[in-house]
């Protein structure tokens, strides 16, 4: 090894921090690493990138200033006008495999301070969580891979292959600033063959009635389907009820729709059998449910009448409309479902679009690999009664468009996580429990570095 670059002390002075926060103070064994890690995450979330609007271009200028301190070149490639993307790339001497690519998310969804119980952007500490939009989703996520860079150059790691970090701007708005601009612009810059990046966590008491970590890697993701639908129907008084209502017809085609919607589908991916046989005593959790079989939701409903902005009560509209967030497993047809759904609403009067989509290239009946089972022993090392399974994101990710490249994609934030916790992300009062987060870091390190350590045949992590 090679004398670290700066202490760690050293480090939390220049971010701004002059004393170890009180949860340090109280370790058995203060970790500098992990130390680190906070001081790094608290300055990053202190910089409000919600999107909309975004604004990433602050915090990739934070990114950046960190990786010239250790010596790591890195690249900013601006989108849009505040909008930019950050891409680093820890070199190997003489790599012989495609790199590995870290990739988290900027962005954050937007905080309203007024149901927060602090500020959302301050990354204070309390009750032995750090709180802040993002400290979850995904700010942690950057953190880890940023720290994970530094210990592999901080000790001199012979790699077998380039570890690059990406940042990304407009995660939280469908990538098109982001993980799509850099896989459409830059491609070649970055051609990884091998992707981690945000999805599943260490979960406890979601998928098991065991009080045992769960550690739900995502090797695909279910696909989106938006679609809105537009009800013209005949205004009127209130006080005199016709039957060209929209809102009725809007309705009773949301019914037909959801009926439709139930039959449809096939059987419950290879994934989410996995995991359910990997884990002890399963419980049925909505986490577990929403990645079982397709799904609907209704997420807004809205009527005019005339130029009115905002319906009267006294006043039958003309128009009516619903958007849909519709997510499907991988494998399903959209297109046959989008054919059964307008033959089952079948009224002239409605209108469905679809306002996004997203086409994902599964991977999902072969998600083991070197990397997988490096997680695998990664995991068992620091934490020897938890489980790694693989799992379905119910969501969408930016892996989407490295999966449609062809390339294997991973998600985890080895943090452990109730499933209150989980719960927080996108909702007021996000936080991080601090005491668990040494864990992660090492299990993520652990994770990055024996996969790409420099070997015989580049999996067993034994020197040459």
């Amino acid at each position: 090894m090679r004398e670290t670059l700066k202490s760690a002390t050293l480090f939390l002075g220049l971010v701004g921090f002059a004393a170890w926060p009180l949860w340090a103070q109280n370790r058995k064994a203060p970790d500098p690493l992990t130390d680190e890690t906070v001081a790094v995450l608290k300055g990053y979330v202190r910089i409000d990138t919600a999107n909309p609007p975004g604004r990433e271009l602050r915090a990739a200028e934070y990114l950046r200033g960190l990786l010239e301190r250790e010596d790591i070149p890195s690249e900013i490639f601006v989108s849009s006008p505040g909008r930019a993307n950050l891409l680093a790339r820890l070199k190997a001497e003489k790599p012989t495999q495609p790199p590995l690519l870290l990739i988290h998310h900027m962005d954050v969804v937007p905080a309203d301070p007024a149901e927060w119980s602090i500020d959302p952007f301050a990354a204070k500490e309390r009750d032995g969580y750090l709180w802040g939009r993002g400290a979850l989703d995904s700010k942690i996520t950057g953190a880890l891979h940023l720290m994970t860079l530094f210990q592999l150059k901080r000790e001199d790691v012979r790699l077998n292959r380039d570890v690059l970090l990406l940042a990304v701007a407009d995660e939280e708005a469908g990538g098109r600033w982001g993980s799509q601009w850099m896989v459409e612009n830059h491609w070649d810059r970055m051609k990884p063959g091998f992707v981690i990046d945000e999805g599943g966590f260490g979960l406890i008491d979601v998928f098991s009635y065991d009080p045992v970590p769960v550690y739900a890697c995502a090797v695909d993701e279910k696909k989106v389907l938006w679609l809105k639908l537009t009800a013209n129907g005949r205004s009127g008084h209130g006080s005199v009820p016709n039957t060209d209502n929209p809102i009725d017809v809007l309705r009773k085609a949301l019914a037909r729709m959801e009926q439709t919607f139930i039959r449809f589908g096939g059987r419950t991916p290879e994934p989410v059998r996995d995991l359910e046989r990997a884990v002890p005593h399963p419980r049925k959790s909505p986490l577990l449910e929403a990645v079982r079989h397709n799904s609907l939701s209704v997420t807004s409903f809205q009527s005019w009448s005339g130029a009115a902005a905002t319906p009267t009560v006294n006043v039958i509209p003309d128009r009516a409309v619903a958007t849909l967030d519709c997510r499907l497993l991988p494998g399903e047809d959209e297109q046959d479902l989008l054919a059964k759904l307008r033959r089952a609403v079948d009224d002239d009067r409605v209108r469905i679009e679809v306002t996004v989509q997203t086409r994902v290239t599964s991977d999902y009946r072969d998600y083991r690999s070197p990397l997988y089972d490096g997680l695998v022993r990664a995991v068992r090392r620091h934490d020897e009664k938890a489980v790694v399974a693989p799992f379905l994101m119910p969501g969408a990710t930016d892996s989407r468009f490295f999966r449609a490249k062809g390339v294997r994609c991973y998600g985890l934030v080895p943090l452990v996580l109730t499933e209150e916790e989980y719960l927080l992300m996108h909702a007021s009062d996000e936080r991080l429990p601090l005491d668990r987060l040494e864990k992660a870091r090492r299990i993520m390190y652990d994770w990055v570095k024996n996969f790409c350590l420099e070997t015989d045949d580049g999996v067993d992590g034994k020197r040459r």
